[in-house]
């Protein structure tokens, strides 16, 4: 349906009937109202009959004035003939049920009658409103009766930033696009949400800017986690900034849909405050984890294998560790002792590793040297022995005395 919420009254309730429209107006939804809708010289009576065939909601205000007034009870049969119109009575007097014209009774009977009098008429008009925009209100389109609803309801929930906003939304209305590029969120980023009271799409988009800002820190440094969260708020605000506009008006309508109030300017404040926090902490965080990491490095640098005299490595630590013949390993007691010890570990594997390959080596330098010496052997015993040398003297026979 394309219709208004009818409100039905008496002249000397104009004043609430007002003040009914103005609320209900202030929350999405088109009111019509006599004589404020009617035209100069308009046939009254046909153009009542017209609004009540096209409206989507029937109100009447009950009064002593109103339950004597013929056009209010001709009114409210018409509507209650209109299957399925929802029918919302209002009280703004102290007036029984039973004291009620028998044929109005009869036409409002079956609906609830919200209790105005003035003692508590500021919350049950609320709540009237709230009911009506939770029962009736929609979507509105341009071209239709209620393309104004836009404006209405941006300034009632967004304050003095909702003609901004109207002005956004009548113009994607007229593009058929989805995308208006709105300032304050390309400025806000992933927090613009929260400050608009979509805490669900804020946190979602915060909260998992903080995780992939955390994954790089750890990954790459505080120079990953930096750029990332750079990266990251870009992507957001030409998210935000191109469609922003149009989710905060799906926001904005599925609150008055459901009855539900904004968060107050406390609430967003706070989410956006806390999300901030969320963001800087990702980022700082895997600079501190960095920066004992080196610090641990520094000590295994120190303390780490260090050569003997004889060019032997030495393992820098002793590490006690059970064998069950009562030795003992000593139990860690933070994040930092575990972290040198199982340094400390690695530094022993190294240098046994390292002793390991000494002695290889030394295998290998002694083998070669036996099979020199064999080598050198061999020759020698396969060179020709000349028995007598240049150089030889003759031996003389020893003189003997005849």
């Amino acid at each position: 349906m394309n219709g208004r919420v009818f409100i039905s009254h008496c002249s000397a309730d104009r004043a609430i009937a007002m003040d009914i429209c103005r609320r209900v107006e202030g929350r999405g939804v088109r009111c019509w109202i006599a004589p404020r809708d009617v035209a100069p010289g308009e046939d009254y009576a046909l153009r009542i009959g017209t609004e009540i065939d096209k409206a989507i909601g029937f109100v009447v205000v009950l009064s002593r004035e109103s339950n004597r007034s013929r056009f209010v009870k001709a009114e409210t049969e018409y509507a209650f003939n209109n299957g399925g119109l929802p029918i919302f009575p209002v009280r703004v007097e102290a007036i029984d049920k039973n004291d009620l014209d028998p044929g109005l009774k009869l036409f409002v009977g079956s609906s609830h009658i919200v209790d105005a009098i003035p003692a508590f008429r500021e919350a049950a008009l609320n709540r009237l409103a709230q009911d009506i925009a939770r029962r009736v209100a929609r979507k509105p389109r341009v071209g239709g009766e209620q393309a104004q609803d836009l404006n209405a309801a941006a300034i009632a929930m967004l304050g003095s930033d909702g003609p901004m906003f109207a002005e956004l939304w009548r113009d994607m209305d007229r593009r058929q696009s989805p995308v208006a590029w709105t300032t304050e969120a390309l400025i806000g980023g992933p927090l613009w949400p929260l400050a608009r009271g979509m805490q669900a799409l804020g946190l979602g988009a915060t909260g998992t800017l903080a995780f992939l800002v955390v994954m790089a820190g750890l990954l790459g440094g505080g120079g990953a986690a930096f750029l990332t969260l750079i990266v990251g708020w870009l992507l957001a605000a030409l998210a935000f900034g191109a469609l922003g506009a149009g989710w905060l008006r799906e926001h904005l309508f599925e609150r008055l849909r459901t009855a539900q109030s904004e968060p107050s300017r406390e609430v967003r404040l706070g989410t956006t405050a806390g999300a901030m926090l969320v963001l800087a902490l990702a980022v700082l965080l895997p600079g501190t984890g960095g920066q004992a990491e080196a610090e641990r490095g520094s000590d295994i640098s120190s303390n780490g294998p260090s050569p003997a005299a004889d060019g032997t490595p030495t393992p820098a630590t002793k590490i006690e560790t059970s064998d069950g013949t009562g030795g003992r390993r000593d139990t860690p007691t933070s994040s930092t002792d575990r972290g040198r010890e199982a340094d400390n570990q690695r530094a022993l594997l190294e240098w046994q590793q390292q002793l390991e390959l000494q002695r290889q080596l030394e295998m290998i330098q002694a083998e070669e040297a036996a099979a020199d010496a064999a080598a050198a052997a061999a020759a020698a015993a396969a060179a020709p022995v000349d028995s007598n040398p240049p150089n030889a003297y003759p031996v003389k026979p020893p003189a003997f005395n005849e």
